[in-house]
């Protein structure tokens, strides 16, 4: 439907931003509720984002509120324990892995959250090349009408309108369906606390969904003290019931078919202009407010233009004492408006030091939520391949506590306890036998797996328990591996 063929009052635009594309959808509300007024896709050409977000501006296709949304896989959400307040190394030297090696660094907000195993910070995270391309192309318009975030929130939210939340089921997971990939949003009491994109090809649709579900409660229960999943919205379609109860019974989470919200470009750019439409959470952080460039004293008042001015003005008084008056009431302008910026983000001149330092400790906190985490996918790839084929997994436990690098060197036996994995199999063992021969090969398998080496290269207990078995004896192994 054309924009003009809606009578419109309050309008809000989003922008979906990806590596290759932006998708434009602009809604506003009409006598008969909010309705999409349009929806484009601009492909990024050779001028990238910024001059996408220009032409878009020139055009004057953006409208009302602008709520721009990072792709699903260019936005990081991690919840951690808040970390203690130990000397730690330069901010360079935290950079120096995983993505804080991102070209630009990262910009982010960081939200505390108090969850039942006690209070955690909830990091919200992106490029920060992309926030300031995103700015560049936006250059012109008020920044009270723009925020960045990241689609995967705008979806949650979204979502969140049907069904609505319940009291009873304070901790839910949403998930979510594209064409050939998903997403899962773990949640508790409203605020999401974990994020994660999974494949989900259509002829394994079920086994997929079913292992998004289980990794979901894992992390529930294991890394936030949250228990059990409360509920499960599978947002396909509620004519789906069947299909979602089947994968309850496989996956053992409870799981319940949901109105239809999908993975894709179109419908989260429809979402993050929805956003502007309503009052936001508290917890939805402006990635854009850490790099709004700031009203500064100097910006507002060139003094030293002044200063050169009034001491050439002084040797021609005599003309121009008028001249003179001029710029007096208009340097009174200046410091007036100076003033009023300043109020009108609540900061003071003498508080600008302390916010700088403020900003900077976010940031590097942000930076150690990133750079020092364990990606345990590549260890839960490996893992099938290094298990005998005579031995059964019985349990996998893994755990990564949020630590910062110090200048002091910290004992291996404190960093093993922050970072351990586990893994427990049972094998059948001769009769009068202390170990399965199985032991050896998994321990070997496991000493040469390049992605467990690299974070958890010794093996600091290697347990075995005999069991009976109904034909012969069983022997439960344990191999824990630490820093």
């Amino acid at each position: 439907m054309a924009k003009g063929a809606l009578i419109r009052f309050k309008t809000s635009t989003g922008l979906y931003l990806s590596d290759d594309r932006v998708v434009v959808t602009v809604v506003g509300a009409t006598p008969t509720g909010v309705k999409q007024l349009s929806q484009e896709v601009r492909p990024l050409d050779k001028g990238g984002l910024t001059a996408c977000l220009a032409a878009l501006q020139e055009e004057k296709t953006l409208s009302g509120q602008i709520i721009s949304g990072v792709a699903s896989r260019r936005f990081f959400l991690i919840t951690r324990t808040a970390p203690p307040g130990d000397e730690e190394e330069e901010l360079t030297d935290a950079l120096a892995g995983g993505l804080g090696r991102m070209e630009g660094g990262l910009v982010s907000g960081i939200t505390p959250v108090r969850l039942p195993g006690g209070p955690m910070l909830t990091l919200f995270a992106a490029s920060r090349r992309l926030a300031l391309d995103a700015l560049e192309g936006l250059r012109g318009i008020k920044e009270k009408r723009l925020q960045l975030t990241g689609s995967p929130l705008a979806l949650y939210l979204q979502a969140r309108e049907n069904p609505k939340p319940s009291r009873k089921h304070p901790t839910e997971v949403r998930i979510f369906l594209g064409d050939g990939d998903g997403m899962a949003v773990l949640a508790h009491n409203g605020v999401p606390v974990a994020l994660h994109m999974f494949d989900c090809p259509a002829d394994r649709l079920q086994a997929s969904v079913e292992t998004a579900g289980m990794m979901m409660a894992a992390r529930a229960r294991d890394s936030l003290g949250l228990g059990q999943v409360d509920i499960s919205y599978l947002h396909v379609g509620e004519e789906h019931a069947e299909f979602a109860a089947a994968c309850e019974a496989s996956a053992g989470v409870p799981m319940k078919a949901a109105p239809v919200v999908r993975f894709d470009a179109h419908t989260s750019s429809h979402a993050l202009a929805m956003m502007g439409m309503k009052k936001q959470p508290k917890w939805l952080a402006n990635l854009f407010e850490r790099v709004f460039e700031p009203a500064g004293f100097v910006k507002n008042f060139p003094l030293v233009a002044v200063i050169c001015l009034s001491g050439m003005l002084g040797t021609l008084s005599i003309f121009m004492n008028s001249a003179v008056d001029t710029l007096r009431v208009e340097a009174d302008g200046l410091k007036a408006r100076a003033k009023a910026n300043y109020q009108s983000v609540g900061v003071t001149r003498e508080q600008l030091k302390g916010k700088h330092e403020a900003a900077k400790e976010e940031f590097r906190l942000a930076s150690y939520f990133i750079s020092d985490r364990a990606y345990w996918s590549d260890i839960l790839y490996e893992l099938p391949a290094l298990i005998p084929d005579t031995m059964t997994v019985e349990d996998f436990d893994a755990k990564d506590t949020v630590r910062f690098p110090r200048k002091k060197a910290v004992d291996a036996s404190v960093v093993g306890k922050l970072r351990q994995m586990s893994v427990a199999a049972t094998a059948p063992v001769e009769h009068g036998a202390n170990s399965p021969p199985e032991l050896k090969v998994l321990t070997r398998n496991i000493q040469e797996c390049e992605a467990i080496q690299s974070l958890l290269p010794r093996i600091i207990n290697s347990n075995v328990r005999l069991m009976p078995g109904v034909t012969q004896p069983m022997a439960r192994v344990l191999i824990t591996s630490a820093p």
